[in-house]
């Protein structure tokens, strides 16, 4: 399939999704139903291991578009604005739940929905430099809808995510990894490249017990220890029919690496 607004390259068993609606990348109708498109399909692909996200540019991807704001006035743009944000929210949550390795490699601004397609992803991998990162909805007079204000807290804590969220101040690489925002930073030339090399290193790995292990600690934030320790039961008798966890087992035994298949 095509796209007007996003790159998809396979790199073995990576798949590296760049947005590219120049010059801001910024959220639109029809980029988030192509996302949207790509993301259903990379999530059921067994060949794609793990999933990059990156940006075209000085941004890795803006806001919600503001000219399609505009457009709408004297229509019903808070019913516009309303649906748009849950077919956002809707977005986030399918990247956040894909059963394998999600990073985001913010090689440029990451503001508001740009910053919440961050959190939604695993990883956060960030270049120094002119880079920035934050959620600047306060100062349009609006809020983060699209799921920033439950992340970002249970991410870098409530009271940064307060300081930050009310302030819409936008913070580089070395700010963002000191708060545990980001994970890594890198130099901007060696970002995308380092990025690749760990999501790498991470298909190699046993991608079906990462996307297990994904899956049970949000559901433990959202329903609680008792709950939480049941889906933990459930998932690693999964684990044990799986091809994955019998090579895992047999491979220890017999003293040699493992070769995982996601399955």
């Amino acid at each position: 399939m095509g796209y007007e607004f996003i790159k998809h390259q396979s790199i073995s068993s990576l798949s590296v999704v760049q947005i590219n609606r120049p010059p801001a990348n910024a959220l639109n109708t029809g980029l988030v139903a192509e996302l949207h498109s790509l993301i259903d399909q990379l999530a059921h692909d067994r060949r794609v291991r793990a999933v990059v996200f990156c940006g075209q540019g000085s941004f890795f991807a803006g806001g919600v578009d503001i000219k399609m704001m505009q457009e709408r006035k004297g229509e019903d743009l808070p019913g516009f604005i309303e649906g748009f944000t849950v077919h956002l929210q809707r977005l986030y949550n399918k990247i956040e739940e894909m059963p394998k390795p999600v990073i985001a490699a913010i090689n440029g601004h990451a503001a508001g929905g740009g910053c919440e397609l961050a959190l939604a992803c695993d990883f956060r991998f960030m270049a120094k430099g002119k880079a920035r990162i934050g959620l600047s909805e306060v100062k349009l007079g609006l809020l983060p809808g699209a799921g920033g204000l439950q992340r970002m807290p249970r991410i870098i804590g409530k009271a940064k995510a307060l300081e930050l969220t009310i302030t819409g101040r936008l913070i580089n690489a070395e700010e963002a990894l000191e708060i545990g925002l980001v994970h890594k930073i890198f130099d901007e030339e060696k970002l995308l490249d380092g990025t690749i090399k760990y999501a790498t290193e991470l298909s190699k790995q046993a991608t079906l017990a990462i996307g297990h292990i994904k899956n049970c600690i949000h559901k433990g934030f959202d329903t609680g220890l008792m709950a939480g320790l049941g889906n933990d039961i459930d998932a690693q008798d999964k684990l044990f029919y799986s091809h994955d966890g019998m090579e895992g087992i047999e491979a220890f035994v017999q003293k040699r690496p493992p070769v995982f298949e996601g399955r």
